[in-house]
């Protein structure tokens, strides 16, 4: 009888501590970094973090051991439409097909997130919308040679493959600024080519008609929150910002194609 109790109460104790350990063990999971989690909930907080990150493609996961990071991974209150994952372009080509996850530059998501913080201090119900971010280079070549614009005006509007776009590294973003699911009013929609769409001339364009005061007020509520955030505007087309002067993209590895980086 006496082994018996023995024998009962050392099952009890090895169930418990094994109850335990699956409760409270370390487990280590490589997101961007290395995290310990030592309690039940963090532990199924951590499941659910690995099954999003084996969700994955190989693409995705090439991005991230580089440093090129999702967007909504750094800020989930930047919304996302990107436009070159479906036929909403100036080309009305779906240039993505199956990636529809916008990707910058670990940096330089740290950046649209503090211009994110400081539209909200001009009016909490702003958002930034990112139309695009990182391009695959491979992409830059298609739509170049599908362009039907010619002269400066497709180079205004197209970066040459011959010089690569910021996109290709990951370091610019096509953004705009919304109010719920209504965007403001910028004078043009995304992707239109031509003069209204410039930023250096828009007081001319006012005093022409081509943009009304309201339609400039707005742009300039984006760059300045963009400026202050560490972005460079482009002269040529309102929604597009660089996080990087061209002359320092060398330090920066550029995506090739859905498969391939080049370092």
């Amino acid at each position: 009888m006496r082994d018996l109790i023995k024998k009962t109460v050392l099952f009890f104790v090895i169930f418990v501590l094994f109850s335990c350990e699956n409760h409270v063990r370390e487990v280590t999971v490589q997101y961007y970094d290395s995290v310990y989690y030592k309690n039940y909930y963090s532990l199924l907080h951590v499941q659910k973090v690995r099954k999003q990150y084996e969700q994955l493609s190989a693409f995705e996961h090439m991005l991230i051991t580089h440093n090129i990071v999702p967007i909504q991974s750094v800020d989930s209150s930047i919304q996302i439409n990107l436009k070159y994952a479906g036929n909403d372009n100036f080309w009305n080509v779906n240039f993505y097909k199956v990636h529809n996850c916008a990707y910058l530059q670990y940096e330089t998501a740290l950046k649209l997130r503090k211009a994110q913080q400081l539209l909200w201090e001009v009016d909490s119900t702003y958002s930034l919308l990112v139309f695009d971010a990182l391009r695959p280079y491979c992409i830059q070549v298609d739509m170049w040679n599908k362009c039907s614009l010619s002269g400066i005006k497709k180079r205004n509007f197209v970066a040459s493959p011959t010089h690569k776009s910021l996109h290709n590294y990951g370091l610019a973003v096509d953004v705009t600024v919304c109010r719920g699911s209504k965007e403001l009013d910028m004078g043009t929609l995304f992707d239109v080519p031509g003069r209204t769409s410039y930023t250096y001339n828009e007081d001319k364009l006012v005093k022409v008609g081509a943009l009304s005061k309201q339609q400039v007020q707005n742009r300039r509520i984006l760059r300045k929150a963009m400026r202050e955030a560490g972005f460079i505007p482009n002269k040529y087309e309102w929604w597009h910002f660089s996080s990087e002067y061209r002359k320092n993209v060398n330090q920066f590895p550029y995506v090739y194609c859905f498969d391939s980086i080049a370092n």
